[in-house]
């Protein structure tokens, strides 16, 4: 998320020093990093609108150019950047905003009008912080408080464009506030609200505060002036100790959720993430992992993801006992089948369900049933490399290496740099006497991984099976 913030702060301020200074140079970095920008998260589609309304207030006033001619001659790339990239989106995604809405655009709307105003208590006061909110969808307009926050965010909206000759930076601070949070504002999102969504925000909040600051020192004077200063001081102070002791709870994830579920003690999301802390601890804690797992399913029994977290820990005890203990195993197996077979119920579009559900068929023995758990895994998501490297092992287990070898070449293309992927393509290669293309395999493996003893050995034995092949063909 830092990354993303880096690159919209990076091209806003390469794009205003390309205007300020008429360089090219710097608003070509500017585009570049709007592309990236959006490349990596959507939300860095508000830079053109963040541009638009800095030149606006605090730069076109200084330039000759016309509002037309200024569109043309700085805005038109931000344009073409965008159109381009939701090409791509649609070529690749196969869809332009969003596959499933989680709920409405006007009951989002509603409901984000509450979200709003929370995100202004945060800047003004950020404290009792977490990292998911216990909030609710809200569309009543006065049980909900609805008509209160959108009349509060009305008033300060009219006040920055009442004021915006005589207070801009204040204007520049709201309009970078709704600017900022227009995109999860209008586009439904899971998440209700999320304290990363402050950060650019907070950029104009900072902004603003500077500028009260200088103006109020240099109406005071005297005594007044040096107790305001001290006061200032004290603030940045608590803000200092504030930063550090919120900065400890980021220390693990058990303490990160722990401190969440005292403040969303009711969150299914937040409860079954505690149980993953547990899952992931050393050594994991299974039973307390599957408590909590099922403490989520009370609280939200449509939260598909406890589900397949118990599915997961069904199969990892079913594995843990397989070699000693081969008829408990298979009681976990299935029950581990029955809870991705419910989270599907409620998510199918679920690929790593549908993929660990094959790999637990796989440990069943059956076949069938796995190979078609993978195949809709790779129907739903086609760029993930697991369904296609567990595929590739259940194919090569029936002795059925060719087909084993397209999948594993799939998986070798999505993501090279997992070097069983390797391993396990030159294995079914050479399985089918494949010499030739097993050495060239090899070459672009160890290109990758130049020090892997079992790469050299094997490349060094088939190199000598295709020289000898080459001076005694059979």
């Amino acid at each position: 998320l830092g990354d993303v913030y880096k690159r919209q702060i990076f091209s806003l301020y390469g794009f205003i020093r390309g205007i300020i200074n008429r360089n090219w140079f710097w608003l070509i970095l500017g585009y570049l990093g709007f592309a990236l920008g959006l490349l990596v998260k959507e939300e860095a589609i508000i830079v053109p609108a963040l541009a638009l309304v800095i030149d606006f207030l605090f730069i076109q006033e200084k330039e000759k150019k016309k509002w037309l001619e200024r569109a043309l001659y700085y805005y038109l790339p931000f344009l073409f950047v965008i159109v381009i990239y939701f090409i791509y989106r649609q070529a690749v995604l196969e869809f332009l905003i969003q596959e499933k809405k989680p709920r409405g655009f006007f009951l989002n709307l509603l409901t984000q009008s509450r979200s709003l105003v929370h995100y202004i208590n945060l800047l003004l006061y950020p404290v009792h912080l977490n990292i998911s909110y216990e909030l609710h969808t809200y569309q009543r307009l006065i049980k909900d408080y609805v008509l209160f926050a959108f009349l509060y965010l009305g008033i300060l909206l009219a006040l920055a464009l009442y004021f915006w000759r005589r207070a801009k930076v204040f204007t520049f601070f709201v309009l970078n506030f709704f600017i900022s949070l227009a995109p999860t504002t209008l586009i439904p999102l899971n998440a209700i609200m999320n304290e990363h969504r402050v950060y650019l925000p907070s950029l104009g909040f900072g902004i603003l505060l500077s500028a009260i600051w200088i103006k109020v020192q240099e109406i005071l004077s005297g005594k007044k002036r040096v107790i305001w200063e001290i006061s200032l001081a004290v603030i940045i102070g608590c803000y200092a100790i504030l930063v550090p002791n919120r900065n400890r709870v980021y220390i693990s994830d058990m303490m990160l959720w722990r401190d969440t579920i005292r403040k969303s003690p009711t969150k299914a999301q937040v409860i079954s993430d505690l149980g993953n802390a547990y899952f992931r601890s050393n050594p994991p804690n299974l039973d307390r992992a599957e408590q909590l797992y099922k403490w989520a399913i009370k609280w939200n029994r449509f939260y598909f993801k406890a589900y397949h977290n118990l599915a997961i820990v069904n199969y990892r005890r079913g594995v843990a006992i397989k070699d000693t203990d081969p008829e408990k195993a298979e009681e976990y197996f299935r029950a581990s089948i029955n809870y991705f077979q419910s989270a599907l119920e409620i998510f199918p579009f679920s690929s790593d369900s549908w993929n660990d559900m094959g790999t637990t068929y796989l440990q069943l023995e059956e076949y069938q049933q796995a190979e078609l758990c993978y195949k809709r895994a790779i129907r739903i998501n086609p760029l993930d490399f697991k369904p296609y490297f567990n595929l590739g092992n259940l194919l090569g287990k029936q002795e059925r290496y060719a087909e084993a070898e397209e999948y594993f070449q799939v998986a070798v293309k999505i993501y090279d740099r997992e070097i069983k992927h390797w391993y396990r393509l030159i294995d079914v290669q050479l399985k089918q006497k494949k010499y030739t293309q097993t050495l060239q395999t090899l070459k672009k493996a160890l290109e990758l991984f130049p020090n892997d003893e079992l790469l050299l050995r094997v490349y060094g034995q088939v190199s000598e099976a295709v020289n000898q092949l080459k001076k005694s063909p059979p």
